[in-house]
C-alpha cells in the first residue's frame, strides 16, 4: 500500500497523526491466475473520506463480522449456487433456501427439497440460480430459475419442501400438485417448453415474470399470473444479431445484455404478444463478458464488459448511463484470464457500513477460486 504522511503538529493539545491514504490496486506482473508483483494492496482495512474534506481519505480496521445464521457445519460440496431469504406473507416464519450443486435445501443442509411427481430432478451445475416471488391472491409462490439446467421450478408456501418442475409434465399431474386448488396453470408457452435455452437472470416487472433466452427472445408470463404462459408472448432483442446473455431490471426497464450490445426495453402495454417495446433512445455497443459476471444493487447493474475493439473493463449501468470503472492493469489481467488462461469470473456484492462492494471472483477451469477483486463504489477504489 502506498502511504503518505505529513509532519505531526500540535494545535491546542490536538495532534494530527500520520494517516495512510488509499491506493488503487495495481498489478505489475501476472501469469495465468497468479499475481506475481502488485502494489496498492489493502488487507483488513476500509477506506473512508473525511466528512468535511471529501478529497482526503483514511484507512480504518475492517469491522468484525457477526454470524447471524449458520446453515450447517457439514456442507455437501463446494458448489454453492444461490441463497434466498423468503419472507412470504403467508408463512408463519420466513424461510431460507440454499442451492448447492444439484439440490435445493430448506434452512440447512439436512433438509433437501423434493421434486413433485415424475418431474425432472434439479440439474447439477455450478452456475448461479435466480429467485422471484409472486402472490396469486390465494398462495405465495417462489420461482427458482436454473439457466445452466434450462429449468424453472416453483414452490408453494403451503408446501415449502416440494418443488414443481414447470415443464410440460405438470400439465398431466392434475390438482394433486401442491398449488392452491383455485390456481390453474398452463405452461405450454414457457420458453423451456418451446425448445429455447435460458440465459442468466430473471425480471419481475409490472406484474409479469420475464425470462430471457440465448437466441435473443424474452418471454413473459400472463399479467399477474405466473403459472400461465402463452406461446406467442415474447419479444426479440434485435439491436444486434447476437446471443443474449443476461437480463436485469433497472428503473422500471428491462436491460438486455448481449454478446455485442446492451439495450433497454419498457412496458408499452402492447395488446398482443409481449408488453415490452425496445427503447429507440438508449442502447450501447458495450457487451457483457458472461451472465455470471453481473451483479445488481437496486437499479445499479455492475458487470464486466467488452468494448467493440476487444478491451475489457468493469461498468455500471446507472440511471440509464453507462459508467466505466477504469483500472488498466486489472482490465489486462481479467482479459488475459478470460482469453488465454481458461479463467472465468463470477460476480457478487454486498453493502455494509455505508459502502457498496462489487466483487469479482476468478475461477480456474476446475471451478477452484483463485482470488477475488473488490470495487468500493463509495471510494471508487479497487482492492484484493
Amino acid at each position: 500500500m502506498t502511504t503518505y504522511s505529513h509532519t505531526s503538529v500540535s494545535n491546542r493539545s490536538r495532534t494530527t497523526v500520520r494517516l495512510p491514504l488509499a491506493s488503487n490496486e495495481h498489478i505489475n506482473e501476472f501469469t495465468g491466475a497468479t499475481v506475481l508483483k502488485y502494489s496498492g494492496l489493502i488487507l483488513n482495512g476500509i477506506v473512508d473520506s473525511y466528512a468535511n474534506e471529501p478529497g482526503r481519505t483514511y484507512v480504518t480496521n475492517r469491522p468484525s463480522i457477526s454470524i447471524t445464521h449458520d446453515a450447517s457445519n457439514d456442507t455437501p460440496n463446494t458448489n454453492g449456487r444461490g441463497i434466498y431469504y423468503w419472507g412470504s406473507s403467508t408463512l408463519a416464519t420466513p424461510l431460507t433456501y440454499l442451492v448447492n450443486y444439484d439440490n435445493v435445501y430448506l434452512t440447512d443442509y439436512t433438509t433437501a427439497c423434493t421434486v413433485y411427481g415424475s418431474g425432472t430432478a434439479f440439474t447439477a451445475g455450478t452456475e448461479k440460480v435466480y429467485f422471484q416471488e409472486w402472490y396469486s391472491g390465494n398462495e405465495d409462490y417462489l420461482f427458482i430459475i436454473n439457466p445452466e439446467g434450462n429449468q424453472v421450478f416453483v414452490i408453494a408456501a403451503s408446501s415449502p419442501t416440494v418443488m414443481i418442475n414447470m415443464d410440460d409434465s405438470i400439465a398431466d399431474t392434475g390438482n394433486g400438485a401442491p398449488f392452491h386448488a383455485s390456481d390453474s396453470w398452463d405452461v405450454t408457452g414457457l420458453p423451456v417448453n418451446n425448445g429455447k435455452t435460458l440465459c442468466h437472470g430473471a425480471v419481475s416487472l409490472d406484474q409479469y415474470l420475464f425470462l430471457g433466452c440465448k437466441d435473443g427472445t424474452i418471454w413473459n408470463s400472463n399479467v399477474d399470473n405466473w403459472l400461465n404462459w402463452s406461446a406467442l408472448d415474447f419479444i426479440t432483442a434485435e439491436r444486434d444479431n447476437d446471443q443474449l446473455l443476461f437480463i436485469e431490471k433497472t428503473k422500471d426497464h428491462l436491460a438486455a445484455f448481449g454478446e455485442r450490445s446492451t439495450e433497454l426495453m419498457y412496458d408499452a402495454a402492447n395488446s398482443t404478444g409481449s408488453p415490452l417495446s425496445v427503447s429507440t433512445v438508449i442502447a450501447y455497443r458495450i457487451c457483457i463478458v458472461s451472465g455470471q459476471c453481473a451483479w445488481a444493487d437496486g437499479d445499479d447493474i455492475h458487470f464486466l464488459g467488452i468494448k467493440p475493439a476487444g478491451d475489457f473493463s468493469v461498468y455500471v449501468l446507472r440511471n440509464f448511463d453507462l459508467q466505466e470503472r477504469i483500472n488498466p492493469t486489472l482490465n489486462s489481467y481479467l482479459k488475459h484470464g478470460r482469453t488465454e488462461a481458461n479463467l472465468y469470473t463470477v460476480a457478487s456484492g454486498l453493502s455494509t457500513g455505508g459502502h457498496t462492494y462489487y466483487i469479482l471472483t476468478i475461477f480456474d477451469g476446475q471451478n477452484v477460486p483463485q482470488r477475488s477483486i473488490v470495487y468500493d463504489t463509495y471510494t471508487q477504489f479497487w482492492y484484493e
